[in-house]
């Protein structure tokens, strides 16, 4: 389990960043916006929130540019070099 725990922290760690600017800076969905690991009885999971006002977005829309993050990110995971990995923590 402890594996996976890592696993979940380098994700965070990665995540972090990109997970801010996309969702704050580029679509100034609100000021508040992180992302978090939660583990509780060796399940591991994480959360992406958002703290929006209610008259500028829906929570649809919300959810949608999330969504729309964690699909970019994704594909970014999956393109990123060993060289790219290892500048992370540079």
């Amino acid at each position: 389990m402890e594996l996976l725990h890592f696993r979940y922290q380098l994700l965070m760690e990665i995540m972090r960043e990109p997970c801010f600017d996309f969702l704050r800076t580029k679509r100034q969905l609100g000021y508040s916006v992180y992302c978090q690991m939660h583990s509780t009885d060796d399940v591991c999971g994480l959360s992406v929130t958002v703290r929006s006002q209610r008259d500028k977005f829906t929570v649809e829309e919300v959810k949608s540019n999330i969504s729309e993050f964690l699909v970019e990110f994704e594909n970014q995971l999956n393109d990123l070099t060993a060289d790219q990995f290892e500048g992370i923590f540079l």
